[in-house]
């Protein structure tokens, strides 16, 4: 479950995280509008590990 990709994702990349974000897409039509991850639980300056899973997105990112 996600319990067990958040475990592989810290293996992958050494670090360690305090939660996991899952969301479902049904098909080609469905996304998510432009955000910030201004959550409160989320460390201030922490990483976030984005693993996308089902049907092909363009990732974007601003700075």
């Amino acid at each position: 479950g996600l319990s067990d990709l958040k475990s592989w994702a810290e293996q992958v990349t050494g670090t360690t995280y305090n939660s996991c974000l899952a969301n479902l897409y049904h098909d080609g039509s469905e996304g998510m509008a432009w955000h910030s991850d201004a959550e409160k639980m989320l460390l201030p300056r922490g990483a976030i590990a984005s693993i996308s899973l089902g049907a092909e997105r363009v990732f974007g990112f601003k700075h």
